[in-house]
């Protein structure tokens, strides 16, 4: 079982050391959840195979102040768990491929193409930004950078690392 202390136990300690002893207590615990949880969720799913869920819902536990309610999330296989899958994606890659090949010149032309359109569209942008700007927008703008960079501060926190 964990230890979590009381407020009165971690008054004789400094804020750093009451600090650094929580969080190792925080990291136990989330490891101990993550240890009984497939046990927790074998109970639950029991609870709710022989009917008897706290509520017409999948609540399947209540007491000290939570509510525990069984959730499901949508998984699908991927190819590590899924020979087919992986046979398949194999298949899909070498088929388009043959048509990359097959269709090279055509797509090469395509590419060109993008890449003038491109081209044409960031001159167009640029066009766009001149016209929504004049030098009085652009003295503000400069104003509000200078001021953000004179107002910069650093907010300090902690990092934790485990021993």
């Amino acid at each position: 079982m964990i230890h979590i202390p009381r407020k009165d136990e971690l008054e004789t300690e400094s804020v750093l050391e009451q600090y650094a002893k929580l969080k190792k207590d925080l990291v136990n615990c989330q490891d101990w959840l993550k240890e009984i949880e497939p046990k927790a969720l074998d109970e639950a799913l029991t609870i709710l195979q022989s009917g008897n869920s706290l509520s017409k819902g999948k609540m399947v536990y209540k007491g000290n102040g939570l509510r525990l309610v069984l959730g499901q999330r949508k998984k699908f296989p991927n190819e590590k768990s899924d020979p087919m899958l992986e046979t398949l994606s194999s298949q899909i890659r070498n088929a388009e491929l043959a048509e990359i090949k097959r269709n090279s010149a055509e797509l090469n032309q395509i590419t060109d193409q993008i890449e003038s359109l491109r081209a044409e569209i960031e001159k167009l942008q640029e066009k766009e930004q001149a016209l929504k700007q004049n030098d009085y927008i652009i003295g503000l703008k400069a104003q509000y950078s200078d001021r953000q960079q004179k107002g910069e501060y650093y907010e300090p926190y902690l990092i934790t690392y485990q021993e």
